[in-house]
């Protein structure tokens, strides 16, 4: 069966303004999620993933500018409609940070700020309701002793326990779509999978669609249904997890694949991609990929390569895959 488009990202573009110029962080970035997919954005530092997220979430610093493009979500355009609507019970977004020490306020104890927006979003004024609700999603994200951590002020919990706590609190809204960004970066590797496990559930539980940003191909393989990789604010490539992992066609994909350790094969050092990312405020004028590519060809320095179905269901923007030589 077919599912709807929960999500429509088109054309978007966005700077930020700084004293030094303008950085151009995102730009011209385009793709969808359906109902109930795990949608991952995959890059490394400065690629412009979390900008996409902070866009779509209506979180961006007062400093950044949608230059062009259209954020449509579940019908509606939310950069045109957002400042007139955006808690309908039908349209709700949350946001997931990688930090859940810096999200959660020091001086209220978990009960108390989960309480606080349960209360307003959800309208409910009674306080034993509103206590049984927070509860429900504590335990809902497999917090052992709900009671304790309902009580207990964030230093007093395990950076685990916190994270469980920071989806609680986003899956108390009931959102039709969850951005988690780099939600396991700062958590141990038992922990990291404890995490992905969980989200997965709650996909399956709840069906609410997730964006899942991440640098680590490795966890996006994981959780993610779609893998999006992005660059230097762009999108190289885009595919089902599988067909990406294994069958990747952009040379930045491919790098990023070879960064991973493999257990099987002892390392003297670890690979990685040589180089570093461009200037944002000044990117080249071809392929932004092109001083760090071991394929680049003399059209990649003029000519920016477009974004194309090279296969099925999979997208490049790459001169190695040129329509006109297919």
């Amino acid at each position: 069966m077919t599912r709807q488009k929960i999500l429509q990202v088109e054309n978007l573009s966005i700077d930020y303004v700084v004293l030094d110029g303008i950085i151009k962080a995102v730009r011209n970035v385009s793709f969808t999620i359906d109902e109930g997919e795990v949608v991952c954005l995959v890059g490394e530092s400065g690629s412009g993933k979390t900008t996409v997220g902070l866009a779509i979430a209506g979180a961006l610093p007062e400093n950044a500018v949608i230059r062009e493009g259209k954020i449509i979500f579940r019908g509606r355009d939310f950069l045109s409609n957002r400042l007139k609507d955006k808690s309908t019970s039908e349209d709700r977004i949350m946001i997931i940070f990688q930090d859940p020490v810096a999200t959660l306020n020091p001086l209220f104890r978990v009960g108390e700020i989960i309480s606080d927006v349960i209360k307003h979003h959800l309208k409910i004024t009674n306080p034993g309701e509103i206590r049984e609700k927070a509860l429900e999603f504590l335990k809902a994200v497999e917090l052992p002793d709900p009671e304790r951590v309902f009580n207990s002020y964030p230093h007093e919990l395990s950076g685990g326990m916190l994270q469980r706590v920071v989806i609680a609190i986003a899956l108390s809204i009931n959102p039709r779509l969850l951005i988690a960004d780099e939600p396991t970066t700062m958590l141990d590797v038992t922990l990291q999978a404890q995490i992905l496990d969980l989200l997965i559930n709650l996909k399956k539980k709840l069906g609410v669609s997730i964006l899942f940003i991440t640098h680590n191909l490795g966890v996006a393989a994981e959780i993610g249904d779609r893998i999006i990789v992005m660059y230097g604010g762009e999108i190289f490539e885009e595919a089902r997890s599988e067909e990406l992992l294994y069958n990747p066609l952009h040379p930045y994909t491919r790098g990023l694949l070879e960064c991973i350790p493999k257990t099987h094969i002892k390392y003297s050092k670890l690979k990685s991609i040589p180089g570093m990312i461009f200037d944002l405020m000044n990117p080249p004028k071809g392929c932004t990929f092109v001083d760090r590519c071991t394929e680049a060809m003399e059209i990649c320095r003029n000519v920016k390569p477009q974004l194309v179905e090279f296969l099925k269901d999979h997208r490049v923007a790459c001169h190695l895959y040129r329509l006109e030589e297919r």
